[in-house]
């Protein structure tokens, strides 16, 4: 990302926290208001970053939580990394939906912040840049909406509970991201 740091503050509703200790100490549980991260409109890309993005036949971007991340969403801070890089694909794991998982901290994140709680809400959060977004198989139902808003849908099993599980998984996003699957 940068080599300058980027400090990220959850407000809530009674207080300022920093990003660990809403995650850690709070278990995400406190109503978000607001997400800011300092030194976001001065940090720029460390040496070779962009390059390395422009240069690459894909770029993968590991689950995580979109809405915290400000590079993601246009309606945040100033970003100086470029919105479409030339990759051939841009690609991302998605959270599994099914059940329970529409209760968590991200999906009361996604909500707060106007985004549906699914596998649509992230792509949201990722345009204009996600080509494709893979997603559990449980979670097929969320495929036809994802292709009309123009990100094609990976299936794949994503609950990697042994190494060798998310060694087949990741290959598989890797063959797939590049064309070759």
């Amino acid at each position: 990302m940068s080599d300058q740091p980027v400090r990220t503050t959850i407000r809530t509703r009674t207080s300022r926290l920093s990003f660990q200790r809403y995650l850690v100490a709070e278990r995400a549980r406190p109503i978000v208001r607001a997400v800011t991260y300092r030194g976001a409109t001065t940090a720029r890309p460390a040496p070779g970053v962009l390059a390395a993005i422009r240069d690459a036949d894909a770029v993968i971007i590991a689950p995580s939580n979109p809405v915290l991340e400000h590079r993601t969403d246009p309606r945040r801070s100033r970003d100086p990394t470029p919105r479409s890089p030339s990759a051939a694909a841009r690609s991302r794991p998605s959270r599994r939906w099914s059940g329970a998982r529409r209760d968590r901290p991200l999906a009361r994140l996604l909500r707060r912040f106007g985004y549906p709680a699914s596998s649509l809400g992230i792509a949201r959060c990722y345009r204009p840049f996600l080509d494709a977004l893979v997603i559990d198989r449980s979670d097929h139902a969320d495929a036809a909406a994802l292709e009309r808003a123009g990100c094609r849908p990976i299936l794949a099993d994503t609950m990697f509970t042994t190494p060798a599980r998310a060694e087949r998984a990741s290959r598989a996003r890797l063959l797939d991201a590049l064309g070759l699957a």
